[in-house]
């Protein structure tokens, strides 16, 4: 499924005129984010080997939280970042 997640990352990234920092490093992010628990396993192969990850819901709780402030800091954020160096994180 990494092939595919990694394409619709790169469409993703093209649509929003983002570098592709993030489609490039996939791996890298994806063992970033499961190790700062970021991310939690929602389906396994039958094998029991982690097939699907999404967001920790005590991570997506917060999210959708967010007061109007926050959310428009993220907003600026993302309007404001073409981020062109390493990931930073």
């Amino acid at each position: 499924m990494a092939e595919g997640t990694i394409r619709e990352i790169e469409k993703w990234e093209n649509q929003n005129n983002l570098n592709h920092k993030l489609s490039s490093n996939y791996f890298d992010v994806l063992k970033i984010l499961k190790h700062r628990e970021i991310l939690e396993v929602l389906e396994t192969t039958s094998y029991g080997n982690p097939r699907l990850y999404g967001i920790a819901s005590n991570i997506e709780k917060q999210i959708h939280s967010l007061n109007n402030v926050s959310k428009e800091l993220l907003n600026s954020i993302y309007k404001n970042n073409k981020y062109e160096g390493e990931l930073p994180f």
